[in-house]
């Protein structure tokens, strides 16, 4: 029997120090489409974010859950996902290993898993302004949001 060796150097992320989802979300997520943001509290990210789900033909505040790490400390994305119940995640300027998902994601890369469809991208404030990442998240999002 072998081991392999680079297993034993993976960072292990700790969750106990995440805290639980409740009071953290908002919205009424209809299509089951949740978000978790980093920068969520500005006037300017806040329609940002409501264009960005109207060019997908989604509501902000109706058809999708929000997380907003930017006013608290990020939650365990087990007890977000029970929570939310979502088909889709897109995370904006939060990484998946600071929510305790053990899954590699590519920036700007659709990745299905478990039931639902991830996207990881930068955050709201570095999108706004990087055409570039702005076409990249609006080429991802057009895939995520085929009929």
């Amino acid at each position: 029997m072998s081991f392999r060796i680079a297993f034993f150097e993976t960072p292990i992320y700790q969750s106990a120090n995440l805290i639980t989802a409740d009071n953290h979300i908002f919205g009424l997520n209809k299509k089951g489409i949740t978000i978790v943001c980093s920068d969520f509290e500005t006037a300017e990210n806040k329609e940002f974010l409501s264009k960005i789900l109207l060019a997908v033909n989604s509501d902000l505040l109706h058809d999708a859950a929000i997380c907003d790490v930017s006013i608290s400390n990020t939650p365990h994305w087990a007890e977000l996902l029970r929570k939310t119940n979502c088909s889709k995640a897109i995370f904006f300027g939060v990484s998946p290993e600071e929510m305790g998902l053990h899954i590699k994601i590519p920036q700007y890369a659709l990745i299905k898993w478990q039931h639902c469809v991830y996207l990881l991208a930068g955050s709201l404030n570095e999108i706004r302004e990087d055409k570039i990442k702005k076409s990249q998240l609006w080429r991802e999002l057009q895939l995520m949001f085929a009929k």
